[in-house]
């Protein structure tokens, strides 16, 4: 819970950052690209907050490229078993599909060059799409502030009619002294390879 609590303070300052990020300063102009970026990361910050917070997250989920997909993370939770009316509550995530998308391709768009793609980064997003993703990361921190129980994002899991014990193979044994039951042991078991016998040769063929 101490490091939900931080992965959420993370978040806040991103969106100080991004208030800061949309107004001109000093004479210097806003840079709405950059905005959009800290957005994204607000809501990833506060993705795993709630998480961290609720159902825990894996290994690969907060380092390493799959940490920054937020399609994948909300489709699970959102299709992810639930087991009470909270968890059924928390799925109702606010960000459409289509709004993950774009702050997903922000997270590289809004920064790096990329063959095929025209245009600089720093050009590619003007005030109207910062004060969109604003809106959405802080309804999103809002969200992941709030919810109190989240369902588990891996795999489905499988119903318990799915497992079956496990049943002891009994060989039945014949009513009989002890002797006889040992030989009839000896008869069930499995035959034991048969292993050569050394021939001696006859005497005066050796070499």
């Amino acid at each position: 819970r101490q490091l939900s609590a931080r992965f959420l303070q993370e978040a806040k300052v991103e969106l100080v950052c991004v208030r800061r990020l949309l107004k001109e300063c000093d004479g210097l102009r806003s840079v709405p690209p950059r905005a959009v970026f800290h957005c994204q990361q607000a809501v990833e910050m506060g993705l795993n907050s709630a998480m961290l917070r609720t159902c825990g997250v894996s290994e690969d989920e907060v380092a390493g490229g799959a940490a920054h997909d937020l399609i994948d993370f909300i489709k699970r939770i959102r299709t992810a078993e639930t087991n009470t009316a909270e968890q059924r509550r928390a799925q109702q995530v606010p960000l459409t599909e289509e709004d993950v998308d774009w702050l997903k391709r922000a997270y590289l768009a809004s920064r790096y060059p990329k063959p095929g793609r025209w245009g600089v980064p720093a050009l590619l997003y003007d005030q109207a799409d910062g004060e969109r993703a604003l809106r959405l990361a802080e309804g999103f921190v809002e969200w992941a502030e709030r919810v109190e129980d989240l369902p588990d994002p891996g795999k489905k899991r499988r119903s318990w009619n799915q497992f079956q014990e496990s049943k002891t193979i009994e060989t039945p044994l014949p009513q009989s002294t002890p002797s006889e039951t040992f030989q009839f042991l000896q008869q069930a078991a499995p035959a034991a390879p048969a292993v050569p016998r050394l021939v001696l040769p006859p005497p005066g063929k050796v070499g």
